[in-house]
C-alpha cells in the first residue's frame, strides 16, 4: 500500500503511469497472440503480499503532494469492505485495466502502461478490455459520488486520494517487515 502506485488508470498522485511488462510462462505464449490489437487488457493478479482485512473500512481523501486533491465531503460513511477498493480483501485479488503499449508473442511478454503491481505479482489471467462491454461512464460510484459529483472530475483528480485510516499501522508494518 505504501509506496505503490494507486488505481492503475489513475495515476496523476503517484508518480505518473507505471510502465512494467507481463511475463508469461512459455506455455502460455501463444495466448499473447492477438493482444496488440487491443488498446488495454485487464489483468487479474493475486496479492500475494496482502495479510488479513477488515469488514469495514473508513475511507477518507489524502492530500496529495502538490496540497490539492479532492475536496473534503462533511464525513465519509463507514462502508463493508466490498463497497470499497481497499486492496486487503479476503480473496486477495486484484484486478487492473492497463495500457497495452507493445506485445511480444514469440517472447510471451505484454508491456504495459498504469501497472499497479509489486514486482513478481503473480498474474492469474488477462482479458482483453472491450469498451463495448466494460465502460459504463455514467454509472453512480456510491460513497465516492460524494467527494467529487462528477465521475470524471473524480477519475481526473482524484479518486485515488482516498484511502483507508483502519489497517494503515498494518501496512507499515509489512513494508517493513516485508513479505
Amino acid at each position: 500500500k505504501l509506496g505503490m502506485p494507486r488505481q492503475a488508470t489513475v495515476s496523476l498522485r503517484d508518480g505518473g503511469a507505471q510502465p512494467g511488462c507481463i511475463r508469461l510462462f512459455e506455455e502460455f505464449w501463444p495466448c499473447a497472440e492477438g493482444i496488440e490489437g487491443f488498446d488495454y487488457v485487464w489483468v487479474i493478479a493475486l496479492m500475494h503480499v496482502n495479510k488479513g482485512y477488515k469488514h469495514k473500512i473508513k475511507p477518507s481523501p489524502r492530500p496529495s503532494p502538490d496540497g490539492g486533491g479532492p475536496p473534503k465531503p462533511k464525513q465519509l460513511p463507514e462502508v463493508g469492505l466490498f463497497a470499497s477498493r481497499a486492496p486487503h480483501r479476503p480473496n486477495p485479488l486484484a484486478m487492473s485495466c492497463l495500457k497495452v503499449t507493445r506485445v511480444d508473442a514469440l517472447k510471451g511478454e505484454i508491456h504495459v502502461l498504469g501497472l499497479d503491481l509489486l514486482h513478481d505479482t503473480p498474474v492469474l489471467d488477462v482479458k482483453p478490455y472491450c469498451p463495448a462491454f466494460d465502460a459504463f461512464p455514467e454509472a453512480r460510484s456510491g460513497w465516492m459520488d460524494q467527494i467529487f459529483a462528477d465521475p470524471l472530475q473524480g477519475r481526473a483528480e482524484g479518486y485515488q486520494g482516498i484511502e483507508s485510516k483502519r489497517g494503515q499501522r498494518q501496512a507499515r508494518n509489512q513494508v517493513a517487515e516485508g513479505p
